[in-house]
């Protein structure tokens, strides 16, 4: 195999990996890890690294490691918001473009989806639900579209397990009701060639994952801030000024005679 496809092989497989949601925000991604983790050298490892850096997919972590990014809040709804644009006018296409073969690939995905569901495999559900939207997208045979919703998905994909992760059985099979709700939703509009219904059934699925992992976050910043509140209650009052007299000594250095 030669190096130019080796390196497209790593790259694509680090790509899916991230749309999946395999690799977490603030996952480290070195050349080594790369290599051993696909067989490889560290010569296309490290090509790929850099391919997915320009894409904003990573960013430069210490030494010559690279991180998935850590969104801001910010960051995450400006992401959402043009998803829920963009995928919604790729899907009001397929309704309009899409053959009979690709209506019934994406129907055989979904019922693939609910099995996953059944028996709880997490991995086997989110890689079909990025080959849902996939073929979803390309069924609109809009290319130039399609290659933007891709990037950005490298920066949603990363979070799209964290809510999940604490999920009991029972709470991930319920989770995914809604989910699916919209998947078969728009399956059924494809097959009916009504645009309007296949935008909103993607753009409700979108909404609602995005309304999830921001809750989960909101969640996680408030047990951060009890975890936070009690030590500062705990401290005594010397030390408590201390702190704000260091604190204000900082902000506002006293100048020199």
């Amino acid at each position: 195999m030669g190096y130019e496809t080796t390196h497209a092989r790593v790259y694509h497989l680090l790509r899916q990996r991230l749309m999946r949601g395999d690799y977490l925000p603030g996952k480290s991604l070195s050349i080594r890890f790369v290599s051993e983790q696909f067989g490889v050298s560290a010569t296309p490892a490290r090509e790929a690294l850099k391919r997915l850096e320009s894409q904003y997919a990573l960013t430069k972590g210490p030494g010559r490691t690279m991180i998935v990014p850590q969104l801001s809040l910010g960051e995450l709804k400006d992401v959402r918001d043009i998803r829920i644009s963009l995928e919604g006018l790729l899907a009001a296409k397929a309704a309009e473009r899409a053959t009979l073969e690709e209506i019934d690939e994406i129907t055989n995905i979904c019922s693939q989806m609910e099995t996953a569901i059944n028996e709880r495999h997490l991995d086997e559900y989110f890689r079909l639900n990025v080959d849902f939207h996939r073929a979803v997208y390309i069924a609109s045979k809009t290319d130039v579209a399609v290659d933007f919703v891709y990037s950005l998905w490298l920066r949603a994909g990363p979070y799209m397990r964290l809510p999940i992760a604490a999920e009991s059985e029972s709470d991930f099979s319920e989770g995914r009701r809604f989910p699916m709700e919209c998947h078969w939703a728009c399956a059924d509009a494809l097959r009916r060639c009504d645009p309007e219904s296949a935008r909103k059934a993607i753009e409700a699925d979108i909404r609602i994952a995005g309304e999830r992992i921001m809750e989960h976050l909101a969640e996680q910043s408030r047990t951060q801030l009890d975890r936070v509140i009690p030590q500062i209650h705990r401290r005594r009052p010397h030390d408590a000024m201390k702190v704000r007299r260091s604190t204000i000594s900082a902000e506002h250095p006293i100048p020199e005679r």
